[in-house]
């Protein structure tokens, strides 16, 4: 018989995931501070943080619902809700964010303004 794959999150993984990202976000926090570079920078302003938000988590709907229907075929399924799920929602909410954060709000935004577009998407 075929035996249901699962994955489970706890307390643990939330922290550690935090703390290293914490690790890598802080020399790019730094960075921002001793050059004098505001949040905007990065793609964070007062005026698109609820509609980002809102896009992100209608986004991330859309891609579990279109992932979760092939899941029991492939082994996969949905067990049911748990402690553990919030905790892995919160898991992959801290990497995607923070993932975002360095790679698209700041290097590639410097890369573009180093290199141009294309070199700029290319090397990022």
């Amino acid at each position: 018989m075929h035996e249901l794959q699962t994955s489970s999150y706890d307390a643990i993984d939330v922290f550690g995931i935090v703390f290293a990202w914490a690790i890598v976000l802080l020399p790019v926090i730094v960075a921002m501070r001793r050059t004098g570079q505001k949040l905007e920078s990065i793609g964070i302003n007062g005026k698109n943080k609820g509609r980002m938000l809102v896009l992100g988590l209608t986004l991330s709907a859309i891609s579990l619902t279109v992932l979760g229907f092939p899941a029991p075929s492939v082994g996969g399924g949905f067990v049911g809700f748990s402690i553990s799920l919030v905790f892995g929602l919160v898991y992959h909410a801290v990497v995607g964010f923070s993932e975002e954060i360095v790679w698209r709000g700041y290097i590639q935004t410097r890369m573009i303004a180093h290199s141009g577009t294309l070199e700029g998407l290319v090397a990022t």
